[in-house]
């Protein structure tokens, strides 16, 4: 998505590459010990809501591959945050 010629797919795109890095940045500090998998959910609140409001955005888009990939993260974004 963040490669997408279309302006709002791109947006999209990097806004949800940015939350990633946020989710894997923290993931890591729970996995060496700087925080605990208690820090790491009160820390990921924020990036769960963001994420899964970027991808309701993503579900509105005129563009067909890119509300069918939100479509399906979307559907499965409970089992994607099982772990945490």
């Amino acid at each position: 998505m963040a490669d997408s010629s279309l302006d709002f797919v791109k947006e999209l795109g990097e806004n949800l590459l940015s939350q990633t890095r946020i989710l894997f940045r923290q993931y890591a500090r729970c996995c060496d010990g700087t925080i605990s998998r208690e820090g790491l959910k009160r820390s990921l609140g924020k990036t769960h809501k963001k994420i899964a409001s970027l991808l309701l955005r993503g579900l509105e888009c005129d563009d067909t591959k890119t509300s069918g990939t939100c479509r399906e993260l979307y559907w499965y974004r409970e089992r994607l945050w099982r772990q945490c």
